[in-house]
């Protein structure tokens, strides 16, 4: 299951496009910063799943190995467990086309 969610972020006067997949994978992208982060943290999914969506919905028409993609990508940039911004052009290119699945 993919989950979409655009929420307002508490710490900035700005959005955040994110998605969960299978209640296991966080990917985030920081419209303030322009930045694309991955993590999978229980606490920041458990903090993201609970937080109020200006729009939510769940995502039926996805493609699961480019979420698997996304995915290796994203945890060969998790740097000592720290959750840095992903600047992989494949990554970044497959975020946006589940975007456009919404």
């Amino acid at each position: 299951m993919l989950i979409y969610k655009l929420i307002k972020s508490k710490k900035a006067d700005s959005l955040q496009d994110i998605f969960i997949y299978c209640d296991s994978y966080l990917f985030l992208y920081s419209r303030l910063t322009n930045e694309y982060r991955f993590t999978d943290k229980r606490k920041w999914l458990e903090n993201f799943s609970e937080a109020t969506a200006i729009n939510s919905l769940t995502v039926e028409d996805y493609k699961s190995d480019e979420l698997n993609k996304m995915i290796e990508i994203g945890k060969r940039s998790n740097i000592n467990n720290k959750i840095i911004p992903i600047n992989d052009k494949e990554f970044q290119y497959l975020f946006n086309l589940q975007i456009k699945l919404i």
